[in-house]
């Protein structure tokens, strides 16, 4: 198993796009090493994309554990802003 102990997102290929996940503090665990930002709870289509000034921007939960985009460069772009914000 491959360790990275300072990873807080992991960004990978949907079907839809592309994904952007929050990392675990421990495995089997449901709390975040950290959450995508607040603000973005839930949102969705042009409500995020409004909200993040990325327009690929698709869905996240509201869980703030998961972030879609259709583009690489977009998923991107939100994991930066993740890592700043939230």
């Amino acid at each position: 198993m491959t360790q990275a102990p300072d990873a807080r997102f992991v960004v990978y290929p949907k079907r839809q796009g592309w994904g952007l996940e929050a990392v675990p503090r421990e495995l089997g665990s449901f709390t975040n090493r950290r959450d995508l930002p607040e603000a973005w709870a839930g949102l969705d289509g042009p409500d995020l994309a409004r909200v993040t000034g990325v327009d690929d921007a698709l869905f996240a939960h509201a869980k703030r554990f998961l972030v879609v985009a259709t583009s690489r460069a977009a998923i991107d772009a939100l994991a930066e802003q993740a890592l700043r914000d939230a």
